[in-house]
């Protein structure tokens, strides 16, 4: 494979990535070491830099809902080790995947649980911020209500919700909880591009092969596919409640 065979390769890739779910991409991913290697190695994108931007020293609990395998919230709880950070998702998987890099990067004020943004299990007013972020583009329309009512009543009237790309969805929640959408341009980490990578790397003998020849002793093949997955121009929408 040279590098003009790889181009129409990773255009092929990009395609079937564009045509699968969340579910279909990552399958099979989650219990892999190197999920954990990945996303310890990730560099803080503009859309979390953003999202910090918004967090206060004086804050005690954040709640993250959807947190995925915990890069946001880790981000905070390294930033600030006097908050107490909780991620709730739905999936098993990335909840352990979330625990364990908190655990390899000695975060004690990080933890991630198995939880529904629709029904969530904490006390109303216990959290001081809620964040939101790439929830809500997995939730059908009458779903929209029930998780920000959820979220409203578990936080101390502070939450922020963030989803990229989809404005018309952020239009349609704003009008909801009467706030205006901030619209921020921003690079994003294409991270459905890279497991569907890794899953081509352990699929596709000779792209291992051209993945392979391209390593050294100061980089791995997670390095290399990180960097062909690369980041992308887009929007990232916000809806807060507080100034």
């Amino acid at each position: 494979m040279n590098d003009s065979d790889l181009r129409i390769y990773l255009d092929n890739v990009i395609k079937k990535c564009e045509s699968l779910s969340f579910y279909e991409k990552t399958k099979g991913l989650w219990n892999l070491p190197e999920i954990s290697i990945y996303f310890r190695r990730l560099r803080t994108d503009d859309s979390t830099k953003y999202i910090l931007s918004f967090i206060k020293e004086e804050y005690k609990k954040i709640l993250i809902a959807g947190g995925g395998t915990g890069r946001l919230g880790r981000v905070i709880a390294n930033k600030y080790p006097g908050i107490e950070v909780i991620e709730i998702d739905y999936s098993l998987d990335m909840v352990k995947q979330a625990n364990n890099i908190a655990k390899e990067e000695g975060l004690n004020n990080f933890k991630s649980i198995i939880g529904n943004v629709c029904s969530i299990e904490f006390s109303q007013n216990t959290f001081d911020l809620v964040i939101a972020y790439g929830v809500f583009r997995f939730l059908s329309i009458e779903e929209h209500i029930t998780a920000l009512s959820e979220l409203k009543r578990v936080s101390k009237e502070k939450y922020i919700l963030a989803e990229p790309a989809l404005k018309d969805l952020m239009n349609s929640l704003a009008k909801n909880i009467n706030a205006e959408v901030i619209e921020k341009s921003v690079l994003i980490t294409r991270m459905s591009f890279f497991y569907m990578l890794l899953k081509e790397y352990y699929k596709v003998d000779l792209f291992k092969k051209f993945i392979d020849s391209k390593t050294d002793n100061n980089s791995d093949f997670i390095d290399i596919l990180t960097k062909i997955a690369g980041v992308r121009e887009d929007k990232l929408y916000i809806l807060k409640n507080f100034n």
